[in-house]
């Protein structure tokens, strides 16, 4: 009688550790299977931008949380290169509008991210809506632009090359962007701009000439 009393009690043992063993393993199973969202297959890539005519010349930084916010040059107009960009969480989802968010539709070129310092990105990048010149855009967490339509000049526009276009955060919800300007010839001048939380350059509307040489 007592051996089948501790048969019956073994058997409940038995089917409770068999559960816990069960919500063990779904419970890892989840836990493997949400850190490998972003997968290495080619075939399986979590995709940015699938829209028509190429998307090159992508930027990229960490949103300090496990995704990313991604901006790139898009021609899918047909016409001029737009700016685009996107925000993915942890897991590859994106967070703004299919394909991306329009940030420039004015012939922009090697665009730039950084963070703002808050849940946003400060975007520059080289333009050619007329002459040539360097632009900027804020775009909040939700993906909504806080600056001025295709955003704010960071240069006196002119017929010179820009290029080597780099851009920081300053620490207090701006950025700093220094860019190279061609004078011809070889002659080629460190430029660089800082621009506030507000979308308000603080160097200038020229901006500040870092390294010019005497024939600039």
């Amino acid at each position: 009688m007592k051996q089948g009393k501790y048969k019956v009690t073994r058997n409940r043992d038995d089917r409770k550790s068999h559960w816990f063993s069960t919500l063990f393993i779904l419970l890892i199973s989840l836990n493997v299977s949400m850190a490998f969202a972003w997968v290495d297959d080619p075939a399986v890539n979590t995709p940015i931008a699938e829209a028509d005519y190429p998307q090159i010349q992508p930027d990229i930084i960490a949103d300090g949380r496990g995704g990313a916010f991604i901006v790139w040059r898009d021609d899918r107009d047909g016409t001029n290169s737009d700016i685009y960009a996107q925000h993915l969480d942890g897991n590859g989802k994106p967070l703004w509008a299919v394909n991306g968010i329009k940030v420039a539709d004015t012939s922009g070129h090697y665009p730039r991210i950084v963070r703002d310092g808050g849940d946003g990105v400060i975007v520059a990048w080289l333009d050619q809506r007329s002459d040539l010149a360097i632009y900027a855009q804020r775009i909040n967490a939700a993906g909504v632009a806080q600056w001025s339509v295709n955003g704010i000049v960071l240069d006196t526009p002119s017929t010179k090359s820009r290029d080597q276009l780099r851009l920081i955060e300053d620490g207090v919800g701006g950025a700093i962007a220094t860019w190279s300007l061609d004078f011809g010839a070889g002659d080629y001048d460190v430029y660089a701009q800082r621009i506030n939380a507000a979308g308000n350059v603080q160097w200038g509307a020229a901006a500040l000439a870092i390294s010019a040489s005497l024939k600039s």
